[in-house]
């Protein structure tokens, strides 16, 4: 079992240099390195804080150490990035030993010049009588008030730039400073398996009352002994499993299904909202849950199993094609021919087959950036005209599979105007008199049922094309939700 933070150096720097997703990065060097049990929270902590923060921490090693970061290596810069995150941001950690340990890792790597270098810099730093007043200070000599918003919360000038013509700017330091906070995890009870009352009672006995119950007792969250929790059975045996508040809001107010309804889920995996819309749906009915990522359809099929989910069938199929809901695929020369023949019945059968299709839509991903902080960086405006298209095709592509008088609900997991007001407009453009969105009602009664929990709620605004759900609305996730209608 190697050393903590030489696992955080090995999995930053092949972050910094390979620019992998981060959360896969975590998972990969925890399964082949085996950390102690303790390590495991300090390596996801340190390691998502520093990509969260690297923005701030480059600009303040660069005023420390009188270089452009462009002229420092990148192994001293990583070792010392993780130095300063710890002294600034985890002040439970001694300053002494978060700047040995980063020495000693940077002096068996590079040897000792660039130990050398690392400690200089990392002792002046500690020197400075109060480090975060001194990095605050600097950060407000710089005049562009966007440039200096980036570096202060570690953000991407151009997201910032990007933001600040859709938010005032209390709102946008309010969404910033949400987002560089720890996620909280919240759970949703699997009612098919066990009921609310049995579930909290079994919690209780475990380790005393330490949940706290949202949206009428259907979701929680552990206030402690979060790590017993995740290893229990309510976890393994499929009797809760984690879904971001957000995420429950959207199946529960905006879909709202019902048991005996046929349902369409696109994007599915890894299966949150299929599960609880059968779990609404009391088992009853159909669903059909779209995925066209291998890997995900695996994890998809597993989790429906483990929560013991009859009525949804998961398919692989890409939503961004005409006619994408297919036949299963043919194991021969003979049954490709057949299949392709009875392909377009087969899609015919399914012309407005259903009464709501959920749609979780590809995006940039800004409003799970707490959860993924490398979700901010690698961006552009381009990119998110890219998701904007494509979420205009799948919605074309998927319009024919709904039956009139039903509904479309469409989500993505961030905030932005190129993504989401301008795919719905035109969408709604293109199908013209065919839709009309419908979020009023749902809105109010979101609101009605959960003010008292979450007051950030009663500046929802109903009238909207598309309801933004901002992070610190429900203490969780950012989204984008809009309900459509199909009117003829």
């Amino acid at each position: 079992m190697e050393n903590a933070r030489k696992i955080i150096f090995d999995l930053l720097l092949e972050y910094f240099v390979k620019k992998n997703n981060l959360s896969d990065l975590i998972d990969k060097y925890l399964k082949i390195k085996r950390p102690k049990s303790q390590d495991k929270s300090l390596i996801y902590n340190i390691s998502k804080g520093v990509v969260r923060r690297y923005i701030t921490l480059d600009f303040l090693i660069s005023v420390v150490s009188g270089l452009k970061i462009e002229k420092i290596d990148i192994s001293s810069l990583i070792a010392l990035r993780i130095a300063l995150f710890q002294i600034i941001f985890l002040t439970r950690i001694p300053d002494y030993s978060s700047v040995s340990e980063s020495v000693s890792i940077i002096k068996e790597i590079k040897g000792q010049k660039s130990a050398n270098f690392v400690n200089a810099v990392l002792r002046k730093a500690t020197r400075i009588k109060n480090l975060s007043e001194f990095l605050e200070d600097n950060i407000g000599k710089i005049e562009d008030r966007n440039k200096q918003e980036s570096v202060r919360h570690s953000f991407p000038e151009w997201l910032i730039r990007y933001w600040s013509k859709s938010y005032n700017p209390d709102t946008l330091r309010k969404i910033i400073e949400y987002l560089n906070n720890n996620p909280e995890f919240y759970f949703r009870v699997n009612s098919l398996k066990i009921s609310e009352k049995t579930l909290y009672d079994k919690i209780s006995i475990l380790s005393g009352k330490v949940y706290e119950k949202f949206f009428g007792g259907t979701a929680f969250k552990i206030k402690d002994n979060f790590e017993q929790f995740i290893n229990s059975e309510f976890i393994s045996k499929g009797l809760s499993f984690v879904q971001n508040l957000t995420s429950q809001a959207a199946i529960k107010y905006f879909l709202g299904p019902v048991p005996g309804e046929k349902i369409l889920d696109i994007g599915s995996a890894p299966g949150g909202k299929s599960i609880s819309s059968a779990v609404m749906m009391k088992n009853e009915g159909e669903i059909i849950a779209v995925e066209s990522n291998e890997k995900r359809l695996t994890m998809l099929k597993d989790n429906l199993e483990k929560m013991g989910i009859i009525i949804v069938k998961s398919i692989k199929a890409d939503a961004e094609k005409n006619n994408f809901i297919q036949i299963e695929e043919a194991n021969n020369e003979d049954e490709k021919e057949e299949n392709s023949r009875k392909q377009k019945k087969y899609s015919d059968y399914f012309h407005e087959y259903f009464d709501k299709i959920f749609m979780d839509l590809p995006c940039s991903s800004f409003g799970t950036i707490s959860k993924n902080p490398d979700a901010k960086y690698n961006k552009n405006i381009d990119k998110l005209v890219n998701y904007k298209e494509n979420s205009v095709k799948i919605l074309n592509n998927a319009a024919p599979y709904l039956r009139k008088g039903g509904k479309i609900i469409f989500y993505t997991c961030t905030l932005s105007k190129i993504e989401n007001e301008e795919a719905i407009d035109e969408f709604i453009r293109r199908n013209e008199g065919i839709y009309a969105i419908d979020n009023s009602e749902i809105v109010r009664k979101l609101i009605k049922e959960n003010i008292k929990d979450f007051p950030g709620l009663c500046n929802l605004k109903e009238s909207e094309n598309i309801i933004e759900i901002l992070p610190y609305h429900l203490n969780s996730e950012g989204a984008s939700i809009c309900s459509l209608v199909k009117i003829k």
